[in-house]
């Protein structure tokens, strides 16, 4: 509102023009303008609309004494504006007058050269009940907002990042915090009670969304709780809103669905073990057969030798069918020491020196007669190789022979398969290599696809081909355990691709040179003079055993059990016995409380002889036992003679 309601005029316009232009624009305002002399007291102007408030007086309001003619005064109101002669800026207040309430504004003004009061008074009664409304209603969202178990935070979007204007307590509970310690703060504050692997997905991902006005996005993520120190998980909405003033808000409702995720796991848990139990029952029948198929080929191979040893027929050929039905007795049996393995996590690999040759020339002599048994062809893209790889020698063996085996398994007679190693980058530690088995067989279908690495599970039911249903699965943990990845392209009818992609180094020549010398040619080592000392409790493993060592000229000391080991050993010579072969289970006293107690003895070669482990027991833990209670080495049932010899001549 300008100083002068009239300013003033230039000398060639007509003041009255002028004046009627201005008063016609007064008129038209709801609001009721007065002008009063300030010496008089005087009404020397008023506006339509304050024309109209003022009908009920006696006399003309223009011109009247203003407190004589509205208050019946004879002397001017205490209260008077022009009574505060300090008034020199814009003064307001409210009044209340029969149930109206009234805005008034005041101003001292110049009027014709002399000094007046403009007073402008609006009816803000209808807005003022809007506005108590308003408050009342602000209050009680308020209330709901700090009330509800929702938790509420709005954030601010300006200058290119996002801060905490509110939040409700609800919130502060769910976050474990204080409000005031997270108003204003910034969306890189708010994201540390964001757990790490979802931060980037809010910050980059959907809080960047909600830039765009009117975006409405719903999303799970899981929070930090740091007085707790747990996790809980929240589902969120959010709405982004630019209002008038140009401030642009998001909005954003938090729910605490903990329990919810809780009981979500817990029944895909149930799930998952219904179908591991189903599995497993499946399984264990299917075991039943398997392992039954080489048994009745074992007790019946015995019987024809002997029934051929008396006749004069094939001997040597029954037991050639004997050991083969053996063998793969032994693989099944190995194939579930190692899903136990991998089930209660104690998968661990154990890298050593390995040519590329000796690789080669185990690919051939395990596959080359399985592919000429069903007239397969099989062809091989091989790697140039010159140095030593440092590997898991075994495990890398079982991934590779899994899928080649599996290929051959089922591929019908007159197919192919092919073992490519292609995609080669190297470099001076080492090389990175994509090994592909790739096949005409039968394919997998796109549903098998999606569970074949699950244990237990097992493709074409009806098909005749054999094995655990377990190769999969463990080439899946030989992958994770050797940071390789696999991938497998197949069509039903069409043929079947796996591909492995791994690192694979090279041994260092710290490496080779320790290597050296542990490799023994069983045909190269004399072992005759020397005595061993055999605990075993089972009277066929000890015949075994005795032979086995007989044969190298090797006289044999016989124990029954660990505490005879013990004494045997304690009442003999000084370096009479070079070595123990230890079993570890064994009544009376095992073979680890054995080796103890050798170990602790006053014999003066109780620290130094060689106390090898030889056992059925297979498990790793079984190994760091038997190496953490004083044994020497740690070798498996059943026994291969070749490594008996070289690890007695290692340590004797």
């Amino acid at each position: 509102m300008k100083d002068n309601i009239y300013p003033n005029t230039k000398k060639e316009e007509p003041p009255g023009e002028v004046n009627i232009a201005y008063q016609t624009v007064l008129d038209e305002s709801s609001a009721s303008i007065t002008i009063i002399d300030a010496e008089t007291y005087r009404v020397l102007y008023a506006n339509k609309a304050a024309l109209t408030a003022t009908t009920n007086l006696k006399e003309k309001y223009v011109g009247s004494v203003c407190y004589e003619n509205i208050h019946n005064f004879d002397k001017p109101c205490k209260d008077c504006i022009l009574t505060k002669s300090e008034i020199s800026k814009k003064a307001f207040r409210e009044v209340e007058y029969k149930g109206h309430t009234y805005h008034q504004e005041y101003k001292l003004i110049e009027w014709n050269n002399s000094k007046a009061l403009m007073e402008y008074t609006e009816d803000i009664t209808e807005q003022k009940q809007q506005s108590e409304q308003t408050l009342k209603r602000n209050k009680e969202l308020s209330d709901i907002i700090n009330n509800i178990p929702s938790g509420i935070v709005v954030y601010e979007y300006y200058n290119n990042d996002f801060s905490v204007k509110a939040i409700n307590p609800a919130m502060c509970r769910m976050l474990g915090v204080e409000s005031k310690s997270v108003v204003d703060a910034t969306l890189s504050r708010i994201l540390l009670r964001v757990s790490p692997e979802d931060r980037d997905r809010i910050a980059t991902g959907i809080m960047r969304t909600l830039t765009e006005p009117g975006k409405d996005i719903h999303f799970e993520f899981k929070g930090i709780v740091d007085k707790e120190n747990k996790n809980v998980w929240f589902s969120a909405h959010a709405h982004s809103v630019i209002e008038e003033t140009g401030r642009h808000f998001i909005y954003v409702s938090y729910n605490d669905i903990t329990q919810k995720k809780k009981l979500d796991e817990v029944q895909t848990e149930l799930i998952a073990a219904q179908k591991t139990e189903k599995a497993k029952s499946e399984f264990f029948s299917k075991m039943s057969h398997d392992m039954r198929t080489p048994m009745n080929s074992i007790i019946n191979m015995v019987r024809f030798a002997r029934e051929d040893l008396l006749s004069g027929g094939e001997v040597l050929a029954d037991l050639d069918n004997l050991e083969n039905a053996s063998r793969y007795l032994l693989s099944l049996i190995n194939d579930i020491l190692d899903i136990s393995k991998i089930n209660d996590g104690k998968f661990e690999l154990h890298p050593s020196i390995y040519s590329y040759d000796e690789f080669a020339n185990y690919i051939y002599c395990m596959i080359k007669p399985l592919c000429d048994k069903k007239k397969i062809k099989f062809e091989w893209n091989k790697a140039n190789v010159s140095k030593p790889l440092y590997i898991d020698k075994v495990r890398f063996n079982q991934m590779i022979f899994n899928l080649l085996s599996n290929s051959v398994k089922y591929t019908n007679e007159g197919g192919t398969v092919i073992f490519k190693e292609n995609d080669i980058v190297k470099d001076d530690e080492g090389l990175t290599c994509s090994f592909c088995v790739e096949d005409t067989g039968i394919g997998i279908s796109e549903e098998y696809q999606r569970q074949m690495f699950d244990p237990f599970s097992r493709a074409n039911e009806e098909s005749d081909a054999v094995g655990t249903g377990l190769g999969l699965s463990i080439v899946k943990s030989i992958c994770e355990a050797m940071d390789a990845k696999i991938s497998v392209e197949s069509k039903v009818g069409e043929g079947t691709k796996f591909t492995v992609r791994l690192r694979l180094v090279y041994a260092t020549p710290e490496q080779i040179a320790e290597n050296k010398g542990k490799n023994v040619n069983s045909n190269e080592v004399d072992l005759s003079g020397h005595k061993v000392l055999v605990a075993e409790d089972h009277p066929l493993n000890m015949q075994i055993t005795m032979r086995i060592l007989s044969s190298k000229g090797i006289e044999v000391l016989c124990a029954e059990n660990g505490q005879l080991a013990v004494e045997i050993f304690e009442n003999s010579r000084q370096n009479e016995i070079s070595a123990i072969l230890m079993d570890m289970r064994m009544p009376a006293m095992n073979g680890l409380s054995a080796t103890k107690e050798i170990r602790n003895s006053d014999h003066p070669n109780a620290k130094s002889i060689p106390i090898i482990a030889m056992t059925a027991n297979a498990y790793e833990d079984d190994r760091q036992n038997a190496i953490g209670a004083g044994m020497t080495d740690f070798l498996t049932k059943p026994v291969e003679p070749e490594l008996v010899y070289s690890t007695l001549k290692k340590y004797i």
